[in-house]
């Protein structure tokens, strides 16, 4: 054990190191925050035992005896502060999302008093997003109905209906051109499907709403099967279209939902559906990578703004950084 510790690719000579060896029937104590290493012969049996120090003041933390714990201390505490408020956070930035993805949806938030719509009345979007009440109501709310969340599956399924039909095998023995033409329309249309889909996820609560969280689960069970290799691969492709809250609000609602069986079944079937066992999990990790993404994000903004009383929103319109989107298919 030491009081200052020596990274192993340091210059630095090792200082106040104390070497102990114990013996049957013996305890070292080690103070909270000091680096140590263990090491155990064979045929050894070693029992940690933690001490609770929920009562320690602040003004003991800071004294100047305890300065070589002060890093140990602060990370301890802003581990506690994000796994308490990160979950809401999070979910509050994932909202943030909607008023972007209206626009991308054909619905222009800065022309509300006027006519905000960008597309016609018999446009299968726009069905989508009057059936979820989106237009008077633009803000997501608890209060959302029964009725609303039915008429959002139902379009989705219609929609999703539409574009996998068009996955038709046939459609390799057409025309030159005919096959052209759906090369083309068939990413727009997944990337159309996929902003759908996260916006219906993203009126969701699925933290605290078990509603919600079957919502999103029949969603997706809902939708056409991967019989063929080319729909598994549409199915991939549509899961890299989901924002990055859509997907971390879907992974919580997995998390969330109990019996863990069904949450548990609900993620194999999705992720079933892609053509992940031919490509070593890619869909997976890239879903998870944007879950991963999002949090880590959310969890720099609570660290800079709640923590550091700075200001991460300034930081960001500093930057020339692209704001996060769905993505973009080729």
């Amino acid at each position: 054990v030491g009081m200052e510790f020596v990274p192993p690719n340091s210059t630095d000579t090792p200082r106040d190191n104390i070497v102990v060896s114990i013996i049957a029937g013996e305890a070292l104590f080690i103070p909270e925050g000091w680096w140590h290493r263990v090491e155990s012969t064979a045929q050894c049996m070693a029992i940690n035992v933690w001490f609770d120090h929920s009562g320690t003041s602040l003004s003991s933390l800071c004294h100047k005896h305890n300065q070589h714990m002060l890093n140990y201390q602060a990370r301890e505490m802003v581990r506690q502060y994000i796994d308490a408020n990160v979950v809401e956070s999070c979910c509050h930035s994932a909202k943030d999302e909607i008023i972007g993805l209206l626009r991308q949806l054909g619905f222009d938030v800065s022309n509300v008093f006027r006519d905000p719509w960008t597309i016609p009345p018999d446009n299968l979007t726009r069905k989508f997003l009057e059936g979820m009440k989106c237009g008077k109501n633009l803000v997501p709310h608890r209060s959302r109905g029964t009725r609303a969340i039915e008429a959002g599956l139902s379009v989705i399924g219609d929609y999703a209906s539409q574009v996998f039909g068009t996955a038709d095998p046939n459609l390799v023995n057409a025309t030159g051109h005919q096959y052209s033409l759906y090369q083309l329309a068939l990413p727009v249309a997944l990337s159309r499907l996929g902003q759908m889909i996260s916006y219906f996820i993203l009126m969701m609560y699925p933290e605290k709403s078990a509603r919600d969280r079957n919502a999103i689960f029949k969603l997706f069970s809902d939708l056409p099967n991967a019989d063929t290799l080319v729909k598994r691969q549409m199915y991939s492709i549509l899961l890299l279209c989901l924002t990055e809250g859509a997907c971390y609000l879907l992974s919580l609602a997995w998390e969330k939902q109990r019996p863990i069986e069904e949450a548990r079944m609900s993620f194999e079937e999705l992720f079933g559906r892609t053509d992940d066992d031919v490509r070593n999990g890619q869909t997976r990790k890239h879903f998870m990578a944007k879950v991963d993404s999002f949090r880590n994000e959310t969890a720099k903004r609570l660290i800079l703004g709640d923590l550091m009383l700075l200001n991460p929103e300034k930081e960001d319109d500093e930057s020339d950084e692209v704001p996060r989107q769905n993505c973009v298919v080729s």
